[in-house]
């Protein structure tokens, strides 16, 4: 019976999606319009850097803060070429209102930039989150990074290579990366997006020592965007490294959907939030 319920629950939000594109609205409007806007605050538009792009929006719990949580910043994909901010409010309004502090960051994306520079700004927000987000004492709080796609592909470059956050990598207590290319070949437009100018890796499986911060790997059963193997690599690599990496495939479930499966009203797709949760949940409280 379960199993029927949440088939016909996907068959219905299939074709509610299917109605609202007929209508103009993109999948992100369905999950944003369904999104409830109650229990917790936002801070919009705080600038990290001086170009356009280099903002972000801080999501906070409407009730007390807990300082021994950490702060999750997250990232969107996009395939390095799109995205906003203010289509993950999503996001923000899921893990708050689970009791986390949620950074949901915009960063440059091609033809402005091209790698190392949207990586760059990933790190620019990191270095903003440290300096902003204080326990009572002044000191820094702990971070998630957390992204879907190509923001999974910034996340992971960012826990993976220590060059990018320097002494603020160890601010980072775990990284959860949602559908993330972690190590492929660049093609067509993605070989001049991610060509690294001068022989750094650009992949995080490649990147990864064994200071990478503890890894959450979410993988789409069914994604025809980003193929499993990253995941297989990057898992391969964490582990021969001897870094503590949780990975979780969901099948059936597709690279777009997967992120929406965050959501408090996307449950049906994949146990997606109640997974993330659970992980944040078990991590060290400092």
């Amino acid at each position: 019976m379960q199993r029927l319920v949440r088939g016909g629950a996907k068959l219905g939000i299939q074709l509610a999606f299917g109605a609202l594109a007929l209508a103009g609205c993109s999948a992100l409007d369905v999950v944003d319009a369904v999104t409830p806007r109650g229990g917790y605050s936002v801070q919009s538009n705080q600038a990290y850097g001086t170009d356009a792009r280099q903002k972000l929006d801080v999501y906070r719990p409407a009730g007390p803060d807990d300082y021994t949580r950490p702060v999750v910043l997250f990232f969107y994909g996009g395939n390095w070429k799109m995205g906003s901010k203010a289509d993950y409010r999503f996001v923000g309004q899921s893990l708050a209102t689970a009791g986390y502090i949620t950074i949901v960051a915009d960063y440059r994306l091609y033809p402005a930039v091209a790698f190392p520079g949207f990586v760059e700004d990933g790190a620019a927000a990191l270095a903003w989150t440290a300096t902003h987000m204080l326990r009572p004492d002044g000191s820094s709080r702990r971070i998630v990074l957390m992204g879907h796609s190509a923001g999974a592909y910034i996340a992971g470059m960012l826990a993976t290579d220590r060059r990018y956050l320097g002494a603020d990598r160890s601010l980072v207590e775990a990284w959860v990366g949602m559908a993330g290319p972690y190590q492929f070949v660049p093609k067509d437009e993605n070989a001049h997006i991610l060509q690294s100018p001068d022989g750094r890796p650009n992949m995080a499986a490649d990147a990864a020592d064994a200071g990478t911060p503890r890894a959450f790997l979410i993988v789409a059963g069914e994604d025809e965007i980003v193929g499993q193997v990253n995941a297989d690599k990057l898992e391969a690599k964490l582990k021969h490294l001897g870094v503590p990496v949780l990975r979780t495939t969901y099948p059936g479930v597709q690279h777009a959907m997967l992120v929406g499966g965050l959501g408090t009203s996307f449950g049906f797709v994949a146990p997606v939030r109640a997974d993330v949760l659970a992980y944040l949940d078990a991590l060290p409280r400092s």
